[in-house]
């Protein structure tokens, strides 16, 4: 892993929990197995293995960057917010990753995220 690359992952893990937090407890309440969502352990790996090759620091689409706090709260393409902290349906995000709709549903040409894995970030 390139040196920026660790150092831009380091910045994510100190300041996306802040963000997420309250949705997790609220939320989602304990993950599958029985412990509280942490950013670091359960969300962000799913971010960077499935959406930071379109929404991370090399790429932008649709005005998301997932790799930073306030470019993840900002204002979208769409006019759209994907991540409304404290406010699971009013983000973007979420309805795009649990849409039936496979036009729309992200990570567009790829697979699905697992039910698992949509239970965490919401």
């Amino acid at each position: 892993m390139a040196a920026g690359t660790a150092l831009l992952l380091g910045a994510v893990v100190t300041s996306w929990p802040r963000v997420l937090a309250a949705d997790a407890v609220s939320e989602a309440g304990p993950n599958t197995a029985g412990r509280q969502v942490d950013f670091a352990r359960d969300i962000q790996p799913i971010l960077v293995k499935r959406c930071f090759s379109c929404h991370g620091p090399d790429q932008a689409e649709g005005g998301l960057r997932l790799h930073q706090e306030e470019a993840a709260l900002a204002e979208l393409d769409s006019g759209e917010h994907a991540i409304v902290p404290g406010n699971v349906q009013a983000s973007a995000l979420v309805s795009r990753i649990s849409a039936a709709d496979e036009s729309v549903r992200m990570p567009l040409d790829d697979k699905p995220l697992s039910a698992e894995e949509i239970a965490l970030i919401t």
